[in-house]
């Protein structure tokens, strides 16, 4: 049974330490998302969370204690969730819950990346072939048939 015992525990922590690993990769923005404990006025929501250097962005729809808010002195894409200021709206006197909301890395499809030459002065692309559209022949385009008009 020790056994047993030691490698299912071996077994969660491996879980835990991978779940972890997963998470490790989203991206905080400088955007939150709380709920008040009674719906207020715009005025006062401005107010409360202004005290904390946030700003109000909108309130979500269909709901009257759900708000969007943004603080500009952070920066918009993180690594690191912000806790200091999540304690802050959370010890607010009418916040009942206050997350911040991840975001992700935008990538572009098909990226080819460039490299430097070796004299540094000119980019070289890391693919033989540039990109071509598809209806661009690869002759002459002004003596192909297909891209002049015909009369």
């Amino acid at each position: 049974m020790t056994m047993l015992g030691s490698s299912l525990h071996t077994l969660t922590a491996v879980t835990i330490f991978l779940t972890t690993c997963v998470h490790s990769e989203d991206i905080a923005t400088n955007q939150w998302h709380i709920t008040l404990r009674s719906p207020l006025n715009i005025r006062q929501v401005r107010d409360l969370v202004g005290r904390n250097g946030f700003s109000v962005i909108n309130q979500v729809l269909g709901s009257e204690t759900e708000y969007h808010i943004v603080h500009n002195g952070l920066a918009s894409h993180r690594t690191r969730r912000s806790i200091s200021h999540t304690k802050l709206l959370k010890a607010a006197d009418n916040v009942v819950r206050a997350e911040q909301l991840t975001g992700y890395v935008r990538e572009k499809r098909g990226y080819k990346p460039f490299i430097l030459s070796g004299d540094n002065s000119k980019f070289q692309h890391t693919y033989e072939n540039n990109i071509r559209p598809r209806y661009m022949p690869k002759s002459n385009p002004q003596s192909s048939a297909c891209c002049r008009r015909q009369l």
